[in-house]
């Protein structure tokens, strides 16, 4: 998606980059049309409209007020397997080291999924 309406499907990254040009130059020559006034007024007026203040809703609220303890213990479990992984011991023992390492990754990948919830809240919340 290109933020004006556009999507396309690419194999990597440098055949996104070209068609992100494509679709600048293009835009660059079609500037004076209605159309792409018409388009830029209207992402004027949506970028101007006063923010909606959301409350938390009941559940999120709940999750809000217990959210911090979660994370303190997925920072605790993610300094345990980071401890674990750097052990001397399992360093010559592959399987225990691989086992290891899945275990950091899924602590990362939840303690990343925490912090961003709790992101998330936060600022919903005010």
């Amino acid at each position: 998606l290109d933020g004006r309406g556009h999507c396309g499907l690419f194999a990597d990254f440098s055949q996104w980059e070209d068609w992100i040009e494509e679709q600048e130059t293009a835009s660059k020559s079609a500037s004076g049309s209605d159309a792409a006034k018409k388009s830029l007024t209207e992402a004027t007026k949506a970028d101007s409209a006063p923010p909606v203040k959301k409350k938390l809703s009941y559940m999120e609220a709940r999750e809000f007020a217990a959210i911090e303890g979660k994370v303190e213990a997925s920072d605790s479990r993610l300094a345990a397997a980071r401890a674990h992984m750097e052990d001397p011991a399992i360093a010559t023992n592959a399987s225990a080291l691989q086992q290891a390492i899945d275990e950091l990754a899924a602590a990362e990948a939840e303690n990343e999924t925490l912090y961003a919830r709790w992101a998330e809240l936060t600022e919903k919340a005010g």
